[in-house]
């Protein structure tokens, strides 16, 4: 052999069997064994004479050797030869953490001993059969019988990479880590899976140069994702937590580092969504979603931003109300977070394929339910072994589970319309008219999701559907604010020049002369800017969709007054309470948004004014604390506040609907009490301050079927519709808008007095004018004194606010 070791050529299988067969047979370690031992552990130095042929035919015979059943029935060798073997190629393994024992190694095969050997001391003619090497340990560390097999396999393979990578082989990098990954693909043993999983790991965290290879690294990521948990060969939770931190490692800080390739970011984001959907622990599923949202941060490309939103769409839809909830917040905060740099299509895409088939899946889940539905979720509460958490009574069902996503699903819409309204109306009409065809999937959502807030308000129900109906109370109102000429008028405090709080989030808005610069736009704004009159035109028909809806609420109430204001005892339910509370103080906002032009009795065509008090008044009746109550409710308060402020904005019928409430008490001021309750007497204290005003002229006269107050509301101009009287334009005059009330009317000052038909000119004349200066000296009074009173309150404020401040 030693002359004529290149002519042996196929021969070398029976060579290596020989060899195989005398490393068992040495046991008793004599002298002649030990130099028998010591020979053939120079098999790797021998190999180095070899030409290139025979190297490869050796290599494959010891392959050939190693894959026959007879040795692994058989064994490994013996403990002195499997030492001498061992003996020149420990230093070289040194590098690499070995996780095979030294005990262990006489219990190897020889094949598999002495192809390591010959690999290391051949390694700059690795390259010509490291295909063939590497792909037989991954078969025997991924299908062996024998748990030293298998981590020696795993250390040889975790070895030769990093050799290769250290010393930058011109091997490509994708194939240097094939079999590494292959053997984490196709194992079924956990101890295997686990360990490869171990070494991957660390060859990442050594920071290589990986380049092509990153695609195969988190294919087998991914494979591990999906492999089912606590299946019939094992407990793989173990091996998906270190899959899971090789895919953090990589996110965290590979990214930059990855081919800039579609296929590449696409695979990454898939493996993300598989430990998204995995079940092995609800940790690594929210923490997986998260990492969905750092990549489309780092990358805020339409074709990575449109799989990411894919994938949480896909992931919104999970079954644990714990992931399923984290989706559907991280889902509206990608879009809120990227939304600036979104195209019309982008936009269209969102809406269509993802916001709204998330909203209509929720939907679809919740009313599926069904009671053994229920009963399940409520006994997995009370039995699980690991976690032992008190879920509160308002998700211990799976209804109420899928109502809660519902709720979130809903303000992740109402913060994408506070934010993007006047893009999407733009970007919608840029859309149509690029694909030269009027598609409408703006007005389509729209009609949608204002019907779907509709539907969640006028749900029947107590405190399971409560979230649900004030969310879709509250979403209603802001659909009518973000489409009204003004815009929304957000209250977001403002902290810095440009800068505003939105969703407390610190955020940078445009600049003060751009036209876009503030949410608060009036009437004019949109004419003297050159606004777009087709999108002024579809801005209002939005408008009118969502004040429609709005409206329908208003029967809704009408139809079920008895059950909300509770029926005979007087008293509202708590939870119809709370919604009315919400819906007075969003009509108070709305107002703020339209009072300029939809809900003013001067540009509107009074109906929507109409229907508009009509509603505050139906809730000022329905959320009665009973007819005992000295106090107004949560709901009234805003309400009432409402209508004085419409009354002082020249609306004639908030005002008369105020002088309807409190023209009963302000007839009983004078008498000891009477029976006028709460609202009667705010809705008199509020009448008496808005006479009080300033910028109110109250003025009595007397006319032949009795006294009449003439009062002028502040306003503007309104043409044709009210008495309008005009101040001196050199004083700095305001126009102002009169309102007659004589005794006819429900509101008015009759005196009580009346004058004899028979009685003759003069003495009526003088008697007329003696009351009247009576009736005008008690208005004074009464005015000089809630001046007084409320100068009074206003000094005892300021103490107590003083008084505060020191405490």
């Amino acid at each position: 052999m030693n002359f004529n070791g290149n002519d042996i050529c196929e021969d070398w299988l029976v060579v290596v069997t020989c060899i195989s067969q005398l490393s068992q047979l040495i046991s008793t370690g004599t002298l002649e064994e030990r130099n028998i031992a010591s020979n053939l552990s120079r098999l790797g130095k021998y190999s180095t004479t070899l030409d290139t042929k025979s190297l490869k035919h050796l290599v494959s015979s010891l392959i050939q050797l190693s894959s026959s059943s007879e040795v692994r029935v058989n064994g490994g060798n013996s403990s002195m030869f499997g030492s001498l073997l061992f003996h020149s190629t420990r230093k070289s393994l040194q590098s690499t953490k070995l996780s095979t024992s030294p005990n262990d190694y006489e219990s190897i095969p020889f094949a598999l001993v002495a192809l390591l050997v010959v690999s290391l001391e051949n390694s700059e003619r690795f390259d010509y059969f490291a295909d063939d090497v590497m792909y037989h340990f991954s078969d025997q560390a991924s299908a062996s019988e024998s748990d030293v097999v298998r981590t020696f396999s795993l250390d040889v393979i975790s070895h030769m990479i990093t050799s290769t990578l250290v010393s930058e082989s011109s091997k490509p990098r994708k194939a240097l880590l094939e079999p590494l990954c292959r053997t984490i693909q196709t194992t079924h043993n956990v101890d295997a899976a686990g360990l490869g999983l171990t070494k991957l790991k660390q060859i990442i965290e050594d920071g290589y140069n990986l380049s092509a290879a990153w695609s195969t690294i988190i294919s087998a990521l991914t494979a591990i994702a999906e492999c089912q948990p606590n299946s019939g060969n094992g407990d793989w939770s173990g091996c998906c937590t270190i899959a899971f931190g090789c895919l953090k490692l990589i996110v965290d800080d590979f990214l930059n580092e990855l081919p800039d390739l579609e296929s590449t970011r696409i695979a990454l984001l898939d493996c993300c969504a598989s430990f998204g959907s995995s079940r092995y622990d609800i940790n690594t599923s929210l923490t997986a979603t998260g990492l969905l949202w750092s990549i489309a941060d780092q990358d805020s490309s339409p074709s990575c931003v449109d799989h990411v939103l894919e994938k949480l769409a896909f992931l919104a839809s999970d079954d644990r109300v714990e992931v399923r909830n984290c989706v559907v917040n991280t889902l509206f905060s990608c879009v809120v977070g990227l939304g600036q740099h979104f195209t019309a299509a982008q936009w269209e895409g969102i809406f269509t394929r993802t916001i709204l088939a998330v909203l209509n899946e929720v939907k679809e889940q919740g009313t599926a339910i069904d009671e053994n539905d229920d009963k399940e979720v409520m006994q997995e509460n009370k039995s699980s072994d690991r976690y032992k958490v008190s879920v509160h009574h308002s998700r211990d069902s799976a209804s109420k589970q899928w109502a809660t996503t519902q709720v979130l699903t809903l303000r992740g819409i109402e913060r994408v319309l506070r934010l993007f309204f006047d893009t999407l109306l733009e970007t919608a009409q840029e859309y149509d008219s690029h694909s030269n065809q009027k598609s409408n999937w703006f007005e389509d959502a729209w009609h949608l999701i204002v019907d779907q807030c509709l539907l969640c308000s006028i749900l029947i129900g107590g405190r399971e559907t409560l979230d649900l109906r004030l969310v879709g109370v509250e979403l209603l109102v802001i659909c009518c604010q973000t489409s009204s000429k003004r815009g929304f008028i957000a209250a977001d405090v403002r902290v810095g020049t440009n800068m505003q709080v939105v969703n407390g989030a610190l955020r940078t808005v445009r600049l003060a002369d751009s036209p876009k610069s503030s949410p608060i736009r009036g009437f004019k704004s949109f004419e003297d800017d050159g606004f777009d009159p087709v999108l002024t035109e579809k801005r209002g028909q939005l408008f009118e969709k969502s004040f429609a809806s709005l409206m329908q609420f208003d029967s809704f109430l009408r139809n079920c007054e008895i059950d909300t204001s509770g029926g005979d005892s007087g008293y509202i339910d708590s939870t119809a309470l709370q919604i009315l509370t919400k819906l007075g103080n969003g009509l108070a906002q709305l107002y703020e948004c339209c009072k300029d032009n939809e809900l003013s009795p001067c540009l509107c065509d009074g109906d929507a004014e109409k229907n508009f008090v009509d509603l505050v008044t139906l809730i000022i009746k329905i959320a009665t604390g009973g007819s005992n109550s000295k106090f107004l409710t949560q709901a009234q308060r805003p309400c009432l506040d409402l209508l004085k402020t419409m009354s002082m904005n020249c609306s004639s019928r908030a005002f008369e609907v105020l002088t309807q409430m409190g023209s009963k008490s302000i007839f009983q001021q004078s008498q000891d009490g009477g029976d006028a309750d709460i609202v009667q007497v705010e809705a008199g204290k509020l009448i008496s301050e808005i006479c009080a005003s300033e910028d109110v002229n109250v003025v009595v006269t007397r006319t032949i079927r009795g006294l009449t107050a003439s009062i002028d509301l502040p306003g503007a101009i309104c043409e044709g519709k009210d008495e309008v009287s005009d101040h001196d334009p050199e004083d700095g005059g305001e126009h102002e808008l009169k309102h007659t009330y004589d005794e006819q009317e429900e509101f008015s000052l009759d005196s009580g007095i009346q004058e004899e038909e028979n009685s003759s000119d003069e003495e009526e004349k003088a008697l007329e004018n003696s009351q009247l200066k009576e009736i005008n000296a008690e208005l004074m009074r009464e005015v000089e004194k809630l001046r007084s009173q409320k100068e009074t309150l206003q000094q005892q404020v300021a103490v107590l606010s003083e008084g505060s401040a020191y405490t």
